[in-house]
C-alpha cells in the first residue's frame, strides 16, 4: 500500500519504482556505450507477459471471488501475484540473455542496477514516510453522532476504508464492501467517510440502499494524514490488537479482499 504524493497526488509506490526502472535501463543503454538494440522493447515485452501471467495465477487462486467473467479481465484493482510476476520476469530476463549473447554482459550489471534502484526507491520511501504500525488514537463520530473510537473487539481483523460520496471508485466498490461485510462476520467492517458531514453520508447511503454496521466521519480528514495518503479511496487492514497488517490503495474488489485477508 505504499505510495509516492506529489502536488497533493498520491501514486501507489512499487508500479512507479518499476516504471521508473525500466526507464532508468533505457536512458542507460541508449546513453552508454554498446548499445544494445531492441533492448527495451524486450523488457517491456517480458513486463508485460509476467504481468498477465501474475494476473491469471491470481484469477485462478481466487476463482471463487470472481462473480462474472468481466472481473478476470478488470485490472483497476491491481489484483496479481507478486512472487509469480518476479519469477516469470526473471526467466524472460534469462531467456533473452541467451537468445542474444550481445546483451547478456549488459545485462548481469544493469539488471541488478535496476534492483538496487526499485530496492532503495522503497527503502528510502519507507525511512521517509515510515508506516505507522498501530491504529490512531484520534476520537472520530459515528453517523448516529457519538464519539467512537478504535479499540480491540471479538473480530480477529478490523477493515477501514476511507471514502467520499463524491469519488467514483469509492461508489463502485460499496457493493463489494457491504457483500464482503456479509461474507466475513469475523471481520468488523468501518466505512470512515472523508470530509462529509452526516446528512451528506445518510442521504448517499439511504438513496443506494446500503446497509454498513459501522459508519464513521472523518471531517478533517485525521485518518488520510495518518496514513499518508491523500487519494481516495484507501482500505487498511488491522488485526486484534490494533497493528496495521496490510492495505490497498485504489478501488477494491472482492479477490483483493479475500487476499488482505488471508
Amino acid at each position: 500500500m505504499a505510495s509516492l504524493s506529489f502536488a497533493g497526488i498520491s501514486f501507489p509506490l512499487v508500479p512507479f519504482l518499476l516504471l521508473s526502472a525500466i526507464t532508468l535501463i533505457a536512458v542507460l543503454n541508449r546513453t552508454l556505450p554498446g548499445r544494445i538494440a531492441g533492448l527495451t522493447d524486450a523488457l517491456i515485452n517480458r513486463v508485460f507477459i509476467a504481468l498477465i501471467i501474475a494476473r491469471i495465477v491470481f484469477v485462478v487462486s481466487h476463482w471463487n471471488d470472481f462473480s462474472t467473467a468481466w472481473q478476470w479481465f478488470d485490472i483497476r484493482d491491481r489484483g496479481v501475484d507478486v512472487p509469480v510476476f518476479i519469477a516469470v520476469l526473471l526467466i524472460g530476463l534469462v531467456q533473452f540473455a541467451f537468445s542474444k549473447p550481445a546483451a547478456r554482459k549488459r545485462l548481469t550489471w544493469i539488471v541488478p542496477v535496476a534492483m538496487v534502484w526499485i530496492g532503495g526507491g522503497y527503502a528510502l520511501n519507507q525511512v521517509l514516510n515510515p508506516p505507522p504500525e498501530r491504529w490512531p488514537d484520534d476520537p472520530f463520530v459515528s453517523l448516529q453522532g457519538a464519539k467512537v473510537v478504535f479499540s480491540p473487539t471479538e473480530h480477529r481483523l478490523t477493515l477501514v476504508n476511507l471514502w467520499a460520496s463524491w469519488c467514483p471508485s469509492c461508489r463502485t466498490e460499496m457493493p463489494v464492501l457491504e457483500q464482503a461485510q456479509h461474507d466475513y462476520p469475523d471481520v468488523r467492517f468501518i466505512l470512515l467517510n472523508q470530509g462529509e458531514d452526516a446528512s451528506e453520508v445518510r442521504r448517499y447511503l439511504n438513496r443506494e440502499g446500503y446497509r454498513f454496521d459501522h459508519v464513521w466521519l472523518d471531517a478533517r480528514g485525521v485518518m488520510g494524514a495518518w496514513l499518508g495518503q491523500s487519494a481516495l479511496p484507501v482500505t487498511v487492514v488491522f488485526n486484534q490488537q490494533g497493528e496495521l497488517v496490510d492495505g490497498h490503495m485504489g478501488e477494491i474488489s472482492a479477490p483483493v479482499i479475500a487476499d488482505l485477508f488471508e
